[in-house]
């Protein structure tokens, strides 16, 4: 019986520190905006490590890009599933249409307004986001690399921040942000898609869409 009520407590517990993890600020018009959008955008999201074990500067740049579009790709797919069961009106445009308007455009998603990054992409919203990790999941794919490069074969802790912009307002109608800590979880997270899940599970919950 005494273990028994320990464990309630530990549940309890953490389930009061997950929720205190978790933020969300939406517009009051947020769903009235949103049910206008027919097309929406997901920016290729801004990837940092809390560690990089011995990755040079260049590897560092390299693994981030790689990283970023994984996510990129992850969170496209998951709108649509997400499309896809909601019956909703808008359309996801893809990410090799994103990256490209961006591209050929020239200019630095860090830079433009998001004004601007929509003027670019023709769409009615856009999707920022941007993620900590406690280190590189593209180098982690085998375990042999992360031995090799003094790093856990997933990573434990992550911190997840996503905004959505309308155009017709010029205005952010919903952010969210969400702190994970995945230390304790028997299935660790070992792969973007297993991060974007986990993420954009909690933040959905709360989306407009």
């Amino acid at each position: 019986m005494k273990n028994s009520k320990l464990n309630v407590i530990a549940v309890l517990l953490m389930a009061l520190l997950i929720t205190s993890c978790n933020k969300a600020y939406q517009v009051s018009q947020s769903k009235e905006l949103s049910n206008k959008h027919e097309q929406i955008a997901i920016l290729l999201p801004t990837i940092s490590y809390a560690q990089s074990g011995q990755l040079n500067p260049k590897q560092m740049e390299e693994t981030s890009s790689s990283d970023a579009l994984q996510f990129q790709n992850e969170m496209v797919s998951w709108m649509l599933k997400r499309k896809k069961k909601s019956q909703a009106n808008f359309t996801v445009q893809n990410t090799k249409t994103t990256n490209s308007l961006i591209s050929r455009a020239g200019v630095n998603t860090d830079d433009a307004t998001a004004e601007e990054l929509a003027k670019i992409l023709g769409v009615d919203a856009v999707i920022f986001s941007n993620f900590t990790l406690s280190q590189p999941f593209t180098l982690l794919e085998s375990v042999a690399a992360s031995e090799l490069l003094g790093l856990p074969a997933a990573t434990s802790k992550a911190e997840g921040q996503m905004s959505i912009y309308d155009r017709s307002t010029n205005q952010d109608i919903w952010s969210y942000s969400n702190k994970q800590d995945n230390s304790w979880d028997p299935i660790p997270v070992s792969s973007p898609a297993d991060m974007v899940d986990k993420f954009m599970r909690k933040a959905s919950k709360r989306m407009p869409y």
